[in-house]
This record gives structure tokens, C-alpha cells and sequence, in this order.
């Protein structure tokens, strides 16, 4: 018991993301560019993956969107020095570092929601920019730029796109895919295959005490 204790403590250790202790900024390189809002970056001798805080940019497969919002990124970051400011969450569920990021003295995350490159995510208790990022959202819609273009912007928010995307990759469940009928055609066979069966045995009961007789 003690064994299986001390083993189930070291799994949950080790799946336990390293916090980068009391500093909330640091100065990094990014090496790769995931998406519109989602980075590596170097720091010292370590690499981080980061989540850009407050928005989310279109995905990949959201066609010519999730490209532009990829494309601006690379191009504003990819092997640039930057400056990650923290908020009070450290990391999200996926252990990504979640963080505002500098280029050149200027908010990568404000960048993309004024260029309608990235909608407005907010998820407390990182908040601190969150009423700049909503009127710059406010700004951008007026404007009807990028994605809020009304002939040629984004149909679907990313969060929506997740979700339908996780959805079909799971696939209905068994109980969804069966219809109601078979299903009671299953426990009404059942039920009579345990009468059956219950009816057999005793029979099969008093065969025996007949025989003993």
C-alpha cells in the first residue's frame, strides 16, 4: 500500500509543470511559432511553450484566417528577443506558460486583436489588460477588419472550431448510435433468456429429487 502510495505521488510530480519561481517577467527568443497565440520561446537554457493571454487566434485549419494570424506571428516574433510579462495564473491545464509577450517595446496580444487577427479570451483570473483587449476587439469590429470583415471574416469563433473538431474526432458514443427499440429488445430477450434459464433449473431440481425417490 505504502509502495503504491509513494509511486502515485512520484507520477504526479513528474507530470507537474516547473514554476519559474517569484519573477512575473523574463527575457527570452522564440524559436517556433505554433500559431497565432501559441510560441516557444527560450529562455535561458530552457524552453517554454507559450500561450499569448486574452486572445484566441484562429487555428490552423480555419482556412485563410488561422494562416494570416500564423503568418502575422512568425513574422513579428519568429527569432526575435521578447519580453513575457506574467500574470497571477502561471500556466494553463496543458502546462503551457501563459504570458503577455513583448516585441519591441509592443504587446504581441493587443497586436492581434487590433489587427482583427485574434478575438478576445477571458479567463480569470488573468485580467489585467482584459479592458484594453475588449476596446481594441470594440475598435476592430467598427473597422470591420480581418476577421470581423462581414464579406470575408471568420464564420466561427476558434473555441467553437475546438470544440467541433474534438466532437468529431470522438464520434458518437455506443448508446447514441444504437436506437431505443434495439435497446429494449435486447433487455426483453434477456429477461426471458433469465426466465428461461430459472425455469430449467428447476426443473432439473426436481428431476433430481425424483430420481433420489
Amino acid at each position: 500500500m505504502i509502495r503504491h502510495l509513494f509511486l502515485l505521488i512520484l507520477i504526479a510530480l513528474l507530470q507537474v509543470e516547473p514554476s519559474l519561481g517569484a519573477r512575473t517577467t523574463f527575457e527570452g527568443i522564440v524559436t517556433r511559432v505554433t500559431d497565432g497565440d501559441t510560441l516557444e520561446v527560450r529562455i535561458g537554457g530552457r524552453q517554454e511553450k507559450v500561450r499569448l493571454i486574452g486572445v484566441d487566434a484562429p487555428e490552423k485549419g480555419q482556412g485563410v484566417w488561422g494562416e494570416k494570424a500564423t503568418e502575422f506571428t512568425r513574422e513579428r516574433a519568429l527569432k526575435h528577443p521578447v519580453r513575457l510579462e506574467l500574470d497571477t495564473r502561471e500556466r494553463d491545464r496543458y502546462g503551457r506558460l501563459l504570458a503577455y509577450l513583448y516585441v519591441d517595446g509592443s504587446m504581441l496580444n493587443e497586436e492581434l486583436v487590433k489587427e482583427g487577427l485574434a478575438m478576445l479570451l477571458t479567463i480569470p483570473p488573468n485580467v489585467r489588460y482584459a479592458d484594453r483587449f475588449v476596446r481594441l476587439q470594440r475598435e476592430a469590429r467598427r473597422r470591420e477588419v480581418g476577421i470581423w470583415n462581414p464579406q470575408s471574416g471568420l464564420t466561427e469563433s476558434p473555441s467553437a472550431y475546438r470544440k467541433e473538431k474534438r466532437e468529431r474526432k470522438e464520434g458518437p458514443t455506443f448508446r447514441e448510435m444504437v436506437p431505443d427499440w434495439i435497446t429494449w429488445a435486447v433487455a426483453v430477450l434477456l429477461l426471458f433468456f433469465l426466465w428461461r434459464l430459472r425455469g430449467r433449473r428447476r426443473w432439473a431440481r426436481k428431476k433430481r429429487r425424483g430420481s433420489l425417490s
